[in-house]
């Protein structure tokens, strides 16, 4: 079962999706902190809304 929000049609399924890329993107990198987590994930949805405008 898959919940998908009526109002933005966001689902699990796709949240899923971006946490596997994600995961693969920065899995070789060595985290040492929670900011430098907080950095990296900013840096790939940055990244990943800016595909969806160009």
């Amino acid at each position: 079962m898959n919940f998908v929000d009526p109002r933005t049609g966001v689902n699990t399924q796709g949240i899923e999706n971006r946490w596997s890329i994600y995961k693969l993107k920065f899995r070789s990198r060595y985290i040492t902190c929670k900011s430098e987590l907080s950095l990296m994930l900013s840096e790939f949805m940055f990244n990943l809304n800016l595909k969806k405008i160009h």
